[in-house]
């Protein structure tokens, strides 16, 4: 019999934050008002440039007690982590 089992969480938030004023910049309009009060929005977090959502799982991934081995494959890298160290290849 096949099964599977969740054994543990994890959660990463980018370091960046881009906040509503950020944002109003952006458009080139105040949007605080309507964001802040309508949808309760202040300020979220985004990746870098040079952050993926596979970058993201992985730290995630990393801060999950018991867990001694992550894998992961981003485009033509594959990264091993332990807590021996790092892989490459």
């Amino acid at each position: 019999m096949r099964y599977a089992r969740i054994v543990g969480t994890g959660s990463y938030v980018p370091d960046k934050v881009l906040t509503n004023a950020d944002l109003s910049r952006m458009l080139g309009e105040d949007v605080d008002e309507f964001v802040s009060n309508v949808l309760g929005i202040r300020e979220r977090h985004v990746c870098r440039e040079d952050e993926s959502t596979a970058d993201l799982a992985e730290r995630a991934a990393r801060r999950i007690p018991g867990v001694d081995l992550v894998m992961r494959r981003a485009g033509d890298e594959a990264v091993v982590w332990s807590e021996r160290g790092e892989l490459r290849f």
